[in-house]
């Protein structure tokens, strides 16, 4: 996801509607707990306003990606 998705550009600037947070599970075992996930990688959207969108599961293409989260924020 790094290489790929999050470095895209338009990924970038969608990502800029969201809190976007990266956390490295083995130093922070707490996290996939408190938003009950346990796959990795996995992406948990928390809007700027506390909602938080359907947590996106694995490796996901910059175009689908970016589509996945405009979608959330249209729909609320």
């Amino acid at each position: 996801m790094d290489a790929e998705t999050y470095s895209n550009p338009a990924v970038q600037e969608e990502l800029q509607n969201w809190n976007f947070v990266k956390v490295d599970v083995d130093d922070h075992g707490q996290v996939p707990t408190f938003f009950g996930t346990s796959g990795i990688p996995q992406a948990i959207m928390v809007a700027p306003d506390g909602t938080q969108a359907p947590a996106i599961p694995g490796f996901v293409a910059p175009g689908p990606f970016v589509q996945m989260l405009k979608d959330y924020r249209a729909s609320r």
